[in-house]
């Protein structure tokens, strides 16, 4: 599943560079309107990436039809918090993280048979 992968990849790049990843997601408020206006195009743009695998899976019917705009920016939202809390040494691997992510926000925390 192309979504399930970019979660993955995405996951593998914030837990790979936390330190980076913390600049990134919190201090570019910090930036003069020029580089913040070409930030936020970059991220609207990744966003659109994310929006372009809800809508294939929605159109081929992997996934029930929602607000690929919404459902997209819960994923990446969800994402973008882990270099808050992901620990090298900790329990989990990157991969594992990502794995589970991928998992849950695709699954959802419903029990299946």
């Amino acid at each position: 599943l192309k979504l399930r992968k970019a979660i993955i990849a995405h996951v593998g790049v914030i837990t790979h560079n936390l330190d980076a990843s913390a600049v990134y997601f919190n201090e570019w408020r910090h930036l003069k309107q020029a580089q913040r206006a070409a930030f936020a195009k970059r991220r609207d743009e990744y966003e659109g990436l994310f929006r372009d695998l809800l809508g294939q899976g929605i159109h081929e019917g992997i996934f029930a039809p929602v607000d690929e705009r919404f459902a997209a920016r819960l994923v990446l939202s969800a994402l973008n918090w882990t270099h808050q809390w992901y620990k090298p040494d900790g329990p989990m691997t990157a991969e594992e993280v990502g794995s589970t992510l991928a998992d849950m926000l695709l699954n959802g925390l419903y029990r299946t048979a």
